[in-house]
């Protein structure tokens, strides 16, 4: 068992050598005692292990060093600013500069996290790189630890917005999870059937478990709100407009001038409609009251009678005919 999470030369040793010896091999899951252990981020990335059933983790941080890896010795190393390693040595008249090749060189992150509600445990992530690959290498390890080295009872209170007693605890959710939903919902499928086929795979831990439809429908109104927000945060009044003449059937046209803005939204139907019963027979088109549907945006709107069917009071039906978007509210409009 790891001692201490700063034992840099063991981590090396483990994730330089032999990683598969400690490799656990599946997605951790309710680990609440002194463990030490591998994993293949290849078949487990680190999100996945970060959702490890055991609640909520605070950060304490994060620490990334640079060290000197071979078959004799691992210790701590620095790059001057002309980019030359150098770990300083220690002789009779103080510390002397000796110089690292960089085929020698390895970074090692550790990223630590302490339990939000037994703050004596605590979960911390270790990975490395060669200085001179642009990638992870691709095992990292995971310790879990008990400040006092023994194991306590592990406290999970229900969720923080929870309301009813009877709620269950928290569980991050694994992002595959909500990757997989995504990918179902993306492709137009119904939420019903998202779940029900999300839910005939086989599921090891509680963040990769959907516990009912209800899921799905909160990650699809997620997704729909971070699509509006993307839109109205990257697209001007104009050019969203101009984009609607592609995504909007109705949307006809869009004319410009130095004052306003307008959109013309009508189809084919409204304008045969209105040639041959406003034009050529006695129906009226109506304009109706100019609304302002919010700030800055007003909608005026057309009416017209389809004399050519009758509905159940024997009159002819009113039909919707073409609207106008427009910025700015004027008599001439």
């Amino acid at each position: 068992m790891l001692e201490e999470p700063q034992d840099h030369e063991t981590i090396l040793n483990i994730l330089l050598q032999n990683p598969e010896e400690l490799n656990l091999k599946e997605k951790p899951s309710g680990i609440r005692e002194n463990k030490m252990f591998t994993l293949d981020m290849r078949e487990i990335p680190i999100s996945s292990a970060e959702a490890d059933d055991n609640g909520a983790y605070i950060s304490k941080g994060s620490a990334k060093r640079l060290f000197q890896y071979n078959s004799e010795c691992s210790r701590t190393v620095h790059k001057n600013e002309n980019g030359v390693f150098y770990a300083n040595v220690k002789t009779s008249k103080g510390y002397k500069k000796e110089y690292i090749p960089e085929s020698e060189v390895y970074e090692l992150t550790r990223y630590y996290r302490t339990s939000k509600f037994n703050p004596e445990f605590s979960r911390t992530i270790a990975t490395v790189k060669a200085i001179t690959d642009k990638e992870l290498k691709p095992f990292y390890l995971v310790l879990y630890k008990w400040a006092a080295g023994e194991s306590k009872e592990f406290f999970l209170p229900r969720h923080g917005n929870a309301k009813k007693p009877t709620s269950s605890s928290y569980f991050r959710k694994d992002p595959r999870t909500f990757t997989a939903i995504d990918n179902l919902l993306d492709e137009g499928i119904p939420t019903d059937k998202v779940y029900n086929t999300l839910i005939q795979e086989k599921t090891t831990t509680v963040s990769e478990t959907i516990t009912n439809p209800k899921m799905i429908e909160n990650r699809k109104y997620k997704n729909m709100k971070a699509t509006s927000s993307e839109t109205t945060l990257n697209h001007s009044e104009p050019e969203t407009l101009i984009r609607s003449l592609q995504t909007i059937p109705l949307n006809s046209s869009v004319t410009f001038t130095k004052e306003q803005y307008i959109s013309v939204n009508s189809s084919p139907n409204m304008l045969n409609d209105i040639y041959q019963f406003c034009v050529l027979g006695n129906s009226i088109l109506r304009i109706d009251t100019t609304f302002e549907l919010v700030d800055g945006l007003w909608l005026t709107d057309t009416t017209y009678t389809n004399e050519s069917l009758i509905n159940e009071s024997k009159k002819h039906p009113e039909f919707p005919g073409p609207s106008f978007w427009h910025f700015k509210k004027s008599r001439q409009l």
